[in-house]
């Protein structure tokens, strides 16, 4: 992963490939699925991820609870947003940092702009080696999955962008 100058990993759900690869590796562990429970976050933290993602479709006291369990066993809470109206709302909020979600990139690159000084995490649906090269400069990170990394030429494309 260091020569490829890979930063974090994403792992769809806390379970013991997850333990696996946290107990290889020294970077940071963001699980995928969310979590809206207490309950949900520890188990997380028991697997070896170091960030969650906050269940966007959670009541507003089920999203406070759950980031503040996350934070007692030093995760990160990452909140979900899957609209600039959300975005918006996170950045009053003072959120410090936003997972974007959407369909295109062109939705990614418009929520971006509302996110402001956020370090904003994106999610494309379907992320390609052009959506990441269109993300540059708007977001700090992209979470990719193996149509991108698995292709031929990923190194060539980190250090060209280098999120």
């Amino acid at each position: 992963m260091a020569e490829f100058d890979v930063t974090a990993l994403a792992l769809a759900e806390p379970a013991p490939p997850m333990a696996e690869a946290a107990r290889a590796t020294r970077l940071p562990m963001l699980s995928l699925e969310r979590v809206s429970t207490r309950e949900g976050a520890l188990a997380a933290r028991a697997f070896g991820a170091d960030a969650v993602l906050v269940d966007p479709d959670a009541t507003e006291a089920e999203r406070e609870a759950t980031a503040a369990s996350a934070r007692s066993t030093r995760m990160v809470a990452l909140q979900v947003a899957r609209t600039r109206e959300e975005v918006e709302g996170e950045v009053a909020r003072g959120a410090r940092a936003v997972l974007l979600e959407a369909e295109g990139v062109g939705d990614l690159v418009a929520m971006a702009e509302a996110a402001g000084r956020l370090i904003v995490v994106a999610l494309p649906s379907r992320p390609q080696e052009d959506d990441v090269r269109r993300l540059l400069g708007r977001v700090d990170a992209v979470v990719v999955g193996i149509e991108v990394y698995g292709a031929t030429g990923f190194e060539r494309l980190v250090s060209e962008v280098h999120l």
